[in-house]
């Protein structure tokens, strides 16, 4: 089973939720991404004494301008571990440039955590985890030479237009692969 392309993302019919993968647990520094095996595979150790402050994902069949599905950063008190589909609502998305490509970062919380109830968009995020998130893209990898721009947050609605595109764009590009 591959992870990216056999698991429906089901979202609501407003993309007020929507299903994503994890990848990367919370306090890990160990990067994991999907292989084309549709298996986990460990991509490297994180260079610097950062950890993961955030569950960190994909949404199935979604695909973006960096070759790759959606990301998505889900705040939560709870470490999900690598492979587990978690529903989540977006609420805002980071918008970064990883080495000279686009690689926005929806941001999402659980829907079944009763302490992310009253998250519903960016402005009800803490300013200081919208910080943490945001300088942990900007220096996580530092100690690799890569440069990693933040570019700004957008709220819960240009999230799910980023969202619907990333949906619309892998069903352009892998639905006329299997005709």
């Amino acid at each position: 089973m591959n992870q990216l392309q056999d698991i429906s993302p089901k979202q609501s019919k407003n993309l007020s939720e929507i299903d994503a993968i994890i990848e990367i647990p919370l306090n890990s520094k160990n990067k994991y991404e999907l292989d084309q095996s549709g298996l986990m595979r460990l991509s490297r150790v994180l260079h610097t004494s950062f950890r993961y402050p955030f569950n960190y994902g994909f949404i199935p069949q979604t695909f973006c301008e960096d070759n790759d599905a959606l990301d998505v950063v889900v705040i939560s008190k709870e470490t999900f571990y690598p492979n587990t589909i978690v529903r989540i609502r977006p609420i805002g998305v980071l918008r970064v440039n990883d080495q000279g490509e686009v690689d926005d970062k929806v941001l999402g919380v659980p829907i079944y955590e009763p302490e992310q109830d009253e998250l519903k968009d960016l402005r009800d995020v803490p300013k200081h985890v919208l910080l943490e998130i945001k300088h942990f893209f900007t220096h996580y990898k530092d100690l690799e030479g890569k440069k990693v721009k933040v570019l700004g947050w957008n709220n819960s609605k240009f999230a799910k237009k980023i969202i619907d595109s990333s949906l619309n764009l892998y069903k352009k590009r892998f639905k006329k692969q299997e005709k």
